[in-house]
């Protein structure tokens, strides 16, 4: 193998070797400051309402155990509002997402539920039993757990230790990727004098990086991938949908701008360099013209 050859073989390795690790860098970037993120979290569940479907949730719940246990559907019409459940839930997630040791408390809503019940059997005289009460009890510790299940976030542990996990592999990892990226990019320099020729190989590895972080995410959108998730109840669906739509299209967004990028730097290798004091072709034509004109005259 001719040493041209050789070199040009190496060139494209190294351009695929800095397309790659270019598309980990941007997709570990965008996971840290989307699906990693806890502000980011937090933003989408303010997006799909999931506070205010939550209270609803839990208020259908209640009126679907109040009437076996003898209480009237309008005494908890719309009981849970969403202002007591949103401030119990952020301070739980912010606490959680902290590291945190933290539970979620419930002293509030037992004292309501405890004094409302209490309330309507003694305006309508309704004489308890240690079975009946025993059944107000367990009405009562029913909702309290349901508000304590909902309150949490279903697994909402996972995804704190997963964040955790993700933040120290992206700290360590993200260091080691710029270092070897910069070393391809000096080696694809040190392999050529012309400026043509190394701006040809990085823009290889542009367009390459850009179309692997972008194929996958449009291919997703393309085939309605959001439309085959089974998820239930629908808020948590929303939810989920909010979340990884937006992580889809911002890297959609940057495998675009890459692939942008990388063919200005095709534009830019093919476009001549002029000589300092060279005229451009179309002066001097115009010259020329200018000149001819002048003699006939």
């Amino acid at each position: 193998m001719s040493k041209q050859k050789w070199r040009t073989v190496v060139s494209y390795l190294f351009s695929f070797f800095l397309a790659f690790f270019l598309f980990v860098i941007v997709i570990l970037t965008t996971t840290r400051f989307t699906l990693m993120s806890s502000s980011y979290f937090m933003n989408k569940m303010d997006a799909v309402d999931y506070y205010d479907n939550t209270a609803t949730e839990l208020n259908r719940f209640i009126k679907n155990n109040a009437a076996p246990s003898g209480f009237p559907l309008e005494m908890f019409e719309n009981y849970i509002k969403e202002e007591d459940i949103r401030d119990e839930m952020i301070r739980y997630e912010e606490n959680m997402f902290e590291g945190k040791h933290t539970v979620v408390s419930v002293d509030e809503i037992r004292k309501r539920i405890v004094k409302d019940t209490d309330k309507y059997i003694i305006d309508n005289n309704i004489v308890l039993n240690p079975s009946t009460r025993l059944g107000v009890e367990d009405f009562i510790n029913t909702i309290v757990n349901q508000y304590t299940y909902l309150t949490q976030f279903p697994y909402i542990n996972e995804y704190v230790s997963i964040i955790n996990l993700f933040e120290k592999v992206y700290m360590l990892s993200i260091p080691v990727l710029l270092i070897v990226s910069a070393l391809l990019c000096l080696a694809i320099y040190k392999l050529y004098d012309s400026k043509r020729r190394r701006k040809k190989y990085y823009s290889y590895a542009l367009i390459g990086s850009g179309l692997l972080i972008g194929t996958l995410p449009f291919y997703l959108y393309a085939v309605r991938f959001f439309e085959r998730i089974n998820l239930s109840p629908k808020y948590m669906y929303d939810l989920l949908v909010a979340l990884t739509r937006t992580y889809l299209f911002v890297n959609i967004m940057v495998g675009i701008c890459f692939i942008l990028f990388g063919f200005m730097v095709t534009y830019l290798k093919l476009k001549p360099k002029r000589k300092k004091g060279e005229r451009s072709r179309t002066s001097q034509e115009l010259e020329m013209i200018s000149n001819f004109e002048q003699e006939n005259n």
